[in-house]
């Protein structure tokens, strides 16, 4: 009515984060030389397997890194420069690049190891 005008703006982005499924990790395990549980492997969906991981970290509770690896076919046996470690709380850190949009894409949790 008065002659002014104004102008907005909505800007959309598509989320395309990778969903944390695509790497599974158990939260327990029990190295007892049982033939049950004994060590810790990753699960990968089919959609990230041609590409793997980039990084498997696991940490103690004071944050020593006790296991490393760039394979996500190696699996740990919970011990660390051949020594059985203790029963506890253990932290895991992976890094794998996204099927979806090919950025890295990072999961971490805790896992607990029994004895």
């Amino acid at each position: 009515e008065t002659g002014c005008w104004t102008i907005d703006s909505t800007q959309l982005r598509r989320n395309d984060n990778c969903p944390e499924d695509l790497i599974g990790v158990p939260n327990i395990f029990t190295p007892n030389n049982d033939g049950v549980n004994d060590v810790l492997e990753l699960h990968l969906s089919p959609a990230i397997m041609p590409s793997g991981i980039e990084l498997f970290r696991i940490f103690d509770r004071w944050g020593a890194l006790v296991f490393e690896s760039q394979n996500a076919n190696e699996s740990w046996d919970g011990t660390f420069k051949g020594k059985r470690l203790p029963a506890g709380v253990y932290i895991y850190y992976i890094e794998a690049p996204c099927p979806l949009t090919g950025e890295k894409m990072m999961k971490k949790g805790d896992i607990t190891l029994l004895k």
